[in-house]
């Protein structure tokens, strides 16, 4: 199977050509979500919100400006204020809790950015802090998850089908491809010259393989379910990133 495709093939994994926009029967187009007993939410949004409704401008440019925010954390010195930087980005999760969210704004999902400098401010302070990431991945987001809680508005079919086809979605994803490889990168930059100990050095490494899992593989499996050749050769690129790159056939 070659790596670059032009054409999808019955070969050539599942590629979703046409998405389905499915209603099930006896429920009104839009209607909120069912709860789940699965959900660990503090709180549910969205719940009364008209499912065809559009974001307004100024709720766009307020997401804006708390993007610009959020990844200025990065240029928060580690060193002389690690602490700092760790309220600074809890205070702004925090925030999200009243902002509007109609689901059709592109910049909350652009916090994943926070992973990347999490990891590299951690190594930047040193010693065990070097496996902060860890902490981040698996009891800080998780918590922030529950307690931020859940989105249980839904769309129209009609606005479904627009949000599929905003480019500025797109965008996102295709995005990850060159942010992995720059973390790869410098990651590897930071192991050879960065005069980090052995034991600095395997934080390093867990910590960068913990953004191509969490983020590469994630965005990558997704890719390789889409029908232009480009996608799907960047989803193989990441998964090979983490050294996946045998899901695409096996999946």
């Amino acid at each position: 199977m070659p790596l670059l495709e032009t054409t999808p093939t019955a070969e050539s994994a599942c590629v979703s050509t046409a998405p389905t926009f499915e209603q099930e029967e006896g429920r009104a187009d839009g209607a909120r979500k069912a709860p789940d007993p699965g959900w660990w939410a503090f709180m549910e949004h969205n719940g009364e919100r008209d499912p065809s409704a559009h974001s307004s401008w100024a709720t766009s440019a307020l997401w804006c400006l708390w993007f610009v925010a959020f990844s200025s954390t990065a240029l928060i010195p580690a060193r002389e204020h690690w602490w700092l930087f760790n309220a600074a980005v809890m205070a702004l999760v925090l925030v999200t809790i009243w902002i509007p969210d109609y689901g059709d704004t592109v910049f909350p999902y652009y916090s994943v950015v926070i992973l990347p400098i999490v990891v590299f401010k951690s190594v930047a302070v040193g010693g065990v802090w070097c496996f902060g990431i860890l902490g981040y991945a698996f009891a800080v987001v998780p918590f922030w998850d529950c307690f931020v809680g859940v989105d249980v508005g839904n769309h129209t079919q009609s606005m479904q089908k627009e949000l599929h086809g905003a480019f500025r979605f797109e965008f996102l994803t295709l995005l990850v491809a060159p942010g992995i490889l720059a973390c790869l990168g410098y990651g590897a930059w930071l192991a050879n010259f960065g005069g980090l100990s052995l034991f600095e050095g395997i934080g390093l490494g867990i910590s960068v393989g913990v953004i191509t899992g969490v983020v590469g593989i994630v965005a990558g499996h997704e890719l390789c379910h889409r029908a232009s050749w480009y996608e799907r050769a960047l989803g193989r690129l990441l998964l090979c990133c983490a050294t996946y790159g045998h899901f695409y056939i096996e999946h």
